[in-house]
């Protein structure tokens, strides 16, 4: 269900309409084959299907409070994770994490059980997270660092 969920973000975001963002601090980063992206911009919102579970969002494409609706460009890359309720207090979580890349060629989705440590949830959702996993097309697809973002709850 989890992947459904995140698989319905990214289309959403291919096809929105977009805003200024929300800065982030960290060192988190996104490799996608031999494209290195460091995120800029994040924030956590509410999963408008599922009352009480939200979606985490970081990248390098302007992700604010309105990520949902973003639009993605080539060159963008974003991490997506949803938080079930169980999710939303510091801990250390296995779940999926999903990377999307654009290019000239389309929009590309890579996902993998990861790591995500929260170590703060409330007005500012603070922790670190990492994934890597193998694309057929491009080798390397990764995530790692920690991060600082903005909630919108």
């Amino acid at each position: 269900m989890k992947r459904l969920a995140l698989v319905a973000v990214v289309v959403t975001a291919a096809c929105g309409g977009g805003g200024g963002g929300e800065d982030i601090t960290g060192d988190i980063v996104i490799d996608y084959g031999d494209t290195h992206v460091v995120p800029d911009t994040g924030a956590v919102v509410e999963d408008p299907d599922n009352p009480g579970e939200v979606y985490l969002g970081i990248g390098n494409l302007g992700l604010g409070c309105d990520f949902l609706q973003a639009r993605i460009h080539p060159g963008d890359a974003f991490v997506a994770v949803h938080l079930d309720a169980t999710m939303q207090t510091a801990g250390d979580y296995s779940t999926l994490i999903l990377v999307t890349f654009a290019d000239d060629t389309g929009t590309h989705l890579n996902g993998s059980t990861g790591t995500l440590t929260l170590t703060g949830f409330g007005e500012r959702v603070t922790g670190s997270m990492s994934m890597s996993t193998t694309d057929d097309d491009v080798g390397p697809v990764s995530t790692s660092g920690s991060f600082d973002v903005f909630s919108c709850l």
